[in-house]
This record gives C-alpha cells, sequence and structure tokens, in this order.
C-alpha cells in the first residue's frame, strides 16, 4: 500500500489507493496479454491479425505533411486559385513531389497564402478505363486491393461521384455507426498489396459510384527540411477566377513558393517488432493515467497539432520506486573493521506521489546526423508546463519533480562504434562510395533514432547488418565486425562523459549504477578471487606490459588453457582414443572477401593439384597453380594484368610477395584446357582467357583478423 503519511484528506488518500489498485490491474494486464501472447506471431499475416484484434493496426506507409506558403508579387486584377490534388510542388531537382490537399486562393499582392501538402502525387484508382467505382468491383469483403504497394495510409481521399464530401477513415468499421461514409485501410500480407474496406451498408452509401484517389509514397525518404520545396512540378499556364478566365502573364517570374516548416511525420510501414512496441505504448495506456508507464506511453504517443509531429522521440518516467536520481538506494556490509556503505541516496527529496519525466528531443526534420544526435539529448525543464496535453490527463495524485540540471543523472548512453566492409556487386568510382555511405548513415538514423529504440535493449547485432545490406541497391554484401559499445551517462543539461572518464559526476553515476545492480540481484557485492591450480599444461598469461616495468595485477584471474594433445603416426594409423576432458575441435578459418572480379573481366585458371575450383568453395593456390585476370578499369581506362600464384601477386610486371592467395568462385571454375563447354573467350598475349558473364564472379579472400589491444575491453 501506498505511503500515507504526509496525506491527512481520506478522500485524498482513497483517491491514491484506488491508483495503486490500477496500478496493480494494468500490470496484469501488461503481463498476460501484452507480454505473452502477441510475441508468439513471428509472420506477417498472423501478426496483423493479432494486433486487429486486440484494437492496435500496424502501421503502413505514412507521406509526410507540411503548409505550402504562396507569395505574389505582382499586380492582380482578379484570383486566381492553386486546384488541390493538381497543383504539385518540388525541390530545385525535382526529386521530392508535395501535393495540395486543399485550395489556395491567391487574392492579394504581397500577402503571403498557405495550404497543406502531402508527400507524393494523386493518382486516380481505375477499372479499366473507367474511374468510377461501382458495388461490384468489391469483393465479399467489401474491400478492393490498389495495383501497387507504396501507397500512404494518410493519403487515400474517396468522394461519391459529383460530389466533394470526403469518406473518413476510420480503424474498426465494426464500431461505427451504419449511415455513415467510413472507411477502412488495410494490409494484405498475402497478395502485398494494400485496400480500402467499406461498411457493411455500402450499398446504400455508394450512390452512383466513388472516386477513389491515392498517394503513391515515399514514406520515411519523404521528409524534408525547411526550405526544399521552391518550385512548381508542372509550371502550366495559369487564369484568373474572374468569369472571362484571363491568362496570368509571366505569373511564375512573380511568385514565389516555400515551404517554412520541415516535416518529419513520414514513416515507413512497422516491422512486427516495431509494431510489438508501439502496440505495447498504446494499448497497455489508460486514458486517465496512472502508472509510470501509463504516462511514458502517452507523452511517446502526442503529437503537436500544430506541426503534426510527436512532442517527444522517447521518454522514461519514474517514481520512487525505480528513479534512478533520488529513490532510496543503499548497499552495505559488514567487514571486519565495521559497516561499509558503497552508496547512499536520500529519499527525502521525493514523495510517494512524485513523478521524474525524463523526455529526450523530438525529431522535427528529416534524418541527418545533427537530428540524430538531438534525438538523444533532454528536452528540458519546460517540458511540463509547455504542453498543456499532458497536464489535461494526469492523475489528480501525481506532482512532477524537476530535476537538478547540475548533478542528476539524465540516461546512459552507449554509443556504438561500427567498422563494417562493404562489398557491391560492380566497381564504384570515389563519388558512387560517397554515395553508398551516405545512403547507409541515412538508413541507421532512420532506423536507430531514440524514437525507434528501447531504452536498455541492444540493438540486435543481425538487424543493424540488415539494415547496413538493404540501405542502397548496388550492395552485394556486409561484413560487419562486432560492433564496440562505450558507455557514457548523461546529465540533465545533455553533457556526456565516458563512464569510466573519472569525472566526479561519472565516479558517483558508476557507484550508483553498481548499487542498483546489485540490488537487484544482477551483479556480486563481493569481488571472489577466481584463481586455480594449473593443469593439463595450462599456463598463466603473461603481461605484454611487464617488460616495460608495469605491474602484472590487472592479469592476475585470466588463465589461457592451451592444452595440447600429440598423436604420432603410429596411434593415428591405429586410430585415436579420447581421454577424459579432452575433446576434438575442428575450426575452420573466417575468410572475407577483399576483392571481386565481375562481369568483362578475362580470367585463365591453371593447375597441377586440380581439375576445377568447386562452386562457392574458398582455395588456396598450390606450387605451380596459376590464376590470371585481366581487364580494363573503366574510371581510367588503364589495362590491369594480374598473374597469381601461391605466394606471390604479379600486376603489370611488378611482384609482391604475400603468404597465400585464396580465391572463391561462384561457379565451377574449370582449367582452361579441359573445359569443353561453350564459353565466351579471347586470346591475350597469344593465350586463352574465358570471359566472366554477367552472373559469374570470382573473389580473392583474405582471413578476418582482430587485434586485441586494450587492456580493459568492456565486458556486458
Amino acid at each position: 500500500m501506498p505511503d500515507q503519511s504526509n496525506e491527512s484528506d481520506p478522500g485524498l488518500v482513497l483517491l491514491k489507493l484506488l491508483a495503486f489498485i490500477a496500478d496493480k490491474n494494468n500490470y496484469n494486464i501488461d503481463k498476460n496479454v501484452l507480454e505473452c501472447f502477441l510475441p508468439s506471431a513471428t509472420q506477417e499475416t498472423s501478426a496483423r491479425n493479432l494486433f486487429e484484434m486486440n484494437g492496435y493496426d500496424m502501421q503502413y506507409y505514412v507521406s509526410a505533411t507540411t503548409p505550402i506558403s504562396f507569395l505574389y508579387t505582382n499586380d492582380l486584377d482578379s484570383s486566381f486559385t492553386f486546384k488541390k490534388f493538381d497543383t504539385v510542388v518540388t525541390s530545385e531537382d525535382g526529386d521530392i513531389n508535395y501535393t495540395l490537399i486543399n485550395d489556395c486562393q491567391i487574392s492579394y499582392k504581397n500577402i503571403t497564402y498557405t495550404a497543406e501538402a502531402i508527400e507524393g502525387t494523386v493518382e486516380f484508382l481505375s477499372i479499366g478505363d473507367s474511374i468510377s467505382i461501382q458495388l461490384n468491383n468489391l469483393d465479399d469483403n467489401n474491400r478492393i486491393y490498389f495495383p501497387e504497394s507504396m501507397i500512404a495510409q494518410n493519403g487515400i481521399f474517396i468522394t461519391n461521384e459529383g460530389s466533394t464530401q470526403t469518406w473518413e477513415r476510420v480503424t474498426n468499421l465494426h464500431t461505427q455507426e451504419l449511415g455513415n461514409k467510413y472507411f477502412k485501410f488495410g494490409y494484405d500480407s498475402g497478395r502485398s498489396l494494400p485496400y480500402v474496406e467499406f461498411p457493411s451498408d455500402i450499398a446504400t452509401l455508394i450512390g452512383t459510384g466513388l472516386n477513389i484517389r491515392y498517394i503513391v509514397s515515399k514514406g520515411a525518404e519523404g521528409n524534408i527540411s525547411a526550405g526544399t520545396l521552391t518550385v512548381l512540378s508542372s509550371p502550366d499556364k495559369m487564369y484568373d477566377n474572374s468569369a472571362s478566365q484571363n491568362e496570368i502573364t509571366d505569373f511564375q517570374d512573380y511568385l514565389t513558393i516555400n515551404n517554412l516548416e520541415a516535416s518529419s511525420n513520414g514513416a515507413d510501414p512497422e516491422s512486427i517488432d516495431k509494431a510489438y512496441m508501439n502496440f505495447k505504448r498504446t494499448i497497455g495506456t489508460f486514458n486517465t493515467l496512472v502508472t509510470p508507464r501509463d504516462y511514458a506511453n502517452y507523452i511517446y504517443n502526442i503529437v503537436d497539432d500544430s506541426t503534426l509531429n510527436f512532442i517527444v522521440s522517447n521518454i522514461q518516467v519514474a517514481d520512487r520506486r525505480t528513479d534512478f536520481n533520488y529513490s532510496n538506494n543503499i548497499v552495505t556490509y559488514t567487514a571486519g573493521n565495521g559497516v561499509h556503505t558503497i552508496y547512499n541516496t536520500d529519499d527525502s527529496n521525493i514523495t510517494p506521489y512524485d513523478l521524474c519525466l525524463y523526455p529526450l528531443k523530438p525529431i522535427t526534420t528529416n534524418y541527418t546526423e545533427d537530428n540524430y544526435n538531438a534525438s538523444f539529448t533532454p528536452l528540458g525543464s519546460q517540458f511540463v508546463e509547455s504542453n498543456p496535453y499532458l497536464n489535461e490527463a494526469k492523475d489528480i495524485s501525481h506532482d512532477f519533480k524537476e530535476l537538478d540540471s547540475q548533478s542528476d543523472v539524465y540516461c546512459f548512453k552507449n554509443k556504438y562504434i561500427l567498422d563494417a566492409k562493404i562489398n557491391t556487386y560492380d566497381a564504384v568510382d570515389y563519388l558512387q562510395q560517397r554515395e553508398i555511405i551516405a545512403n547507409v548513415r541515412d538508413a541507421l538514423y532512420k532506423n536507430f533514432n531514440a524514437r525507434m529504440v528501447e531504452f536498455g535493449e541492444e540493438i540486435p547485432y543481425e538487424e543493424l547488418l540488415e539494415v547496413i545490406q538493404n540501405a542502397d541497391s548496388r550492395i552485394s554484401s556486409v561484413i560487419l565486425n562486432e560492433p564496440v559499445l562505450v558507455p557514457y551517462v548523461m546529465d540533465a543539461n545533455g553533457n556526456d562523459t565516458k563512464l569510466s572518464a573519472g569525472t566526479t559526476f561519472a565516479e558517483n553515476a558508476r557507484l550508483n549504477l553498481a548499487a542498483k545492480n546489485v540490488l537487484n540481484g544482477r551483479m556480486d557485492l563481493f569481488d571472489f578471487n577466481a584463481n586455480f591450480d594449473l593443469e593439463y599444461g595450462q599456463q598463466q598469461v603473461n603481461n605484454p606490459n611487464q617488460a616495460n616495468g608495469l605491474s602484472n595485477s590487472s592479469y592476475s584471474n585470466i588463465m589461457s588453457a592451451i592444452t595440447k594433445v600429440e598423436v604420432n603416426n603410429g596411434e593415428l594409423n591405429d586410430g585415436y582414443n579420447i581421454k577424459d576432458n579432452e575433446v576434438i575441435q575442428f575450426i575452420s578459418p573466417n575468410l572475407e572477401s577483399e576483392r571481386q572480379y565481375g562481369v568483362y573481366v578475362n580470367y585463365r585458371f591453371t593447375s597441377d593439384e586440380t581439375d576445377y575450383i568447386p562452386a562457392n568453395s574458398s582455395y588456396a593456390l598450390k606450387e605451380n597453380d596459376q590464376l590470371k585476370v585481366v581487364y580494363t578499369d573503366a574510371d581510367t581506362n588503364l589495362e590491369y594484368k594480374i598473374t597469381y600464384t601461391n605466394n606471390s601477386i604479379i600486376t603489370n610486371g611488378m611482384t609482391k610477395e604475400v603468404e597465400n592467395n585464396i580465391f572463391k568462385p561462384s561457379f565451377d571454375l574449370y582449367k582452361i584446357d579441359d573445359d569443353e563447354n561453350v564459353k565466351s573467350s579471347r586470346t591475350i598475349d597469344g593465350q586463352k582467357y574465358w570471359i566472366l558473364s554477367s552472373n559469374e564472379t570470382i573473389d580473392k579472400m583474405v582471413y578476418v583478423t582482430t587485434t586485441l589491444n586494450q587492456v580493459y575491453l568492456p565486458c556486458y
């Protein structure tokens, strides 16, 4: 039961007791429904059905929206109008298009007029040559499907023929009264196509037919910064609104177009994991906020009415039980010289009904490096005062505690250091390399900003690899080393400090964090000595710094088991029986592609050891083996003749000694004299060469190596 020592009003005590009961009920709902049942769905079709049955629609493509300003500076005899759906504004390079979704009438010169625009271009849904959708065009579920996949769920505009009144999109048709013009947007994973579904009384609502306009969207790629949209996409002639429809001469010379605000509400379809995260935040939140989780979920979903942007990228809410800065936190043990306190914070600074809010800045424009970094910084103490939404929904018993910007910990961060090698299908020049790297960065910013990641959750290696792989269509493969995690602590001013930096702030945070983990049973209070006797040929690891006179103490608990079994020829011929505590482990080297030869490259393979190299297998050239390649560089137009032997690389007559040369062909690579199959060939310097076709590659492989050069490596 909550602490009532500071309260004397029985009515207020009862309210707070009810809040406590609601907290427990909410917890049980979360555990039994949200966290046990729904995560069992692994296929998108079943996941969409399960989420919908529980009241949540998985998000599909969302087109960004932004107001567009028009300023006309010439004299006007009569007004003229930019028509909705027909007027498209674009960037200087024509790379991005936004379409007006309401009319904008220009009545006077030197006055700015605005109209709302949505990213993408408007198309009519048609059946054959007709844009009139009839009742017989709907299936048994009252659905009609779109002909392409990248349709914005917020970009559907349905009207009855001859009417300008648009139908309203809802998430659940079964909860709506009949007789109203509602529709539901959905996505059929089986057909991989979106659709619109109409209510059961559609026959009485459709009239002579429907006109359905839709937006083809770029999703998150359609987000733009301010000042991007400055020209008309199709600058046709303009006519005024007078009865005689006079043409306006050179109207573009006097017209200024601009988007004064950025757009950031464009989004791609949710993955199952992202949908589950947002499902918990939406369905797991009561209308009246009771628990810290209710507050965090509610604030996470608040959209600013004026900008249509989320007011936070992410947020944590804590009470006295869970707050890091103000909750009671004491860890002690009795040693030989008395009781020792590791760390202690004063819980008198927070009441049982105070809440501490930790909101992070929202992303209000497209995904740049600056916006990405800003999404992990504090919003500041003015957050509560500037958000009427929050004060309207808060529980009567709660007060918001203001953080101390000088000493309070805002959050802990693990900064990822990524080291990846990217291979492309074809050779790329310097500018193309920069484009690919920029696309990879954009993909990382879009998928792993603060809004897209959960507090305290590690980013899976496979997800990082997949995002990089899919960032650009020119990428054939990615070799990603295990990311290095560097822990930081951030104060309420947004300043980051390495957790091991040794400053007073970082040291206090580290001790407090250690105490929290001890109390939660995640780490031991005592440091146990793990030394053991050396057996079976084990040896103590030598400290590489010992020769420099440095201490060996940091290596006192590190052992290296190097038990070695030698089998002589006699035992090998007769067979060998594994003894106690012995295992045989077959380890293959890890190889990566250092260079890839592709289409149009000439090659010649000769060998005394093998007839051919099997497809997709790595082969180290033996003595008397040779692989020759001849090609012309597309950028420099220079011809390269390279000969690989077992221990050398000869390039245009220059020899480089190497330890070995390993190759991996994507096809069965036969010796030049043994394969009689029909294959494109040419003669170079009197020798026959074959030519790689469009689906054939030869990769030069190298061993993947890692150098451990730090005395202290992070361990989690």
